[in-house]
C-alpha cells in the first residue's frame, strides 16, 4: 500500500490518499472532535468522495459517530472508524 499525507490546509476534506497494490485508491479524512460526529460531516466526505472520483472513503475520528452518522453511510462506501476502533486497529499485530 501506498500511503500520502495530504497536508495542504485546502486539501478539500481529504487528510490522506491511500492506494493499494492494483492502483485502487480510497481517502481518509481525520476528525478530532471532543463531541459526537454527525451525518452532515458523512455527507460532505460522500461528497469529497465524488468529486475526487475515489470509490472508497474512510471517516476516521478519536470521537463516536452518531446513530444518523451511520445511517446515512449505511450502503455507502465509506468506512466509520470510531475510538474505540482505531485504539483496537493500532494494536492488531
Amino acid at each position: 500500500y501506498y500511503v500520502n499525507n495530504v497536508r495542504d490546509t485546502k486539501d478539500g476534506g481529504v487528510d490522506i490518499i491511500v492506494t493499494d497494490r492494483s492502483g485502487q485508491s480510497a481517502i481518509v479524512q481525520c476528525k478530532r472532535y471532543r463531541g459526537t460526529v454527525g451525518a452532515p460531516i458523512v455527507r460532505d466526505l460522500y461528497g469529497t468522495m465524488i468529486h475526487s472520483g475515489v470509490p472508497y472513503a474512510y471517516l476516521v475520528t478519536n470521537s463516536t459517530f452518531s446513530e444518523d452518522a451511520r445511517t446515512w453511510a449505511a450502503g455507502k462506501p465509506i468506512e466509520l472508524i470510531d475510538g474505540r476502533r482505531l485504539v483496537e486497529l493500532s494494536q492488531a499485530e
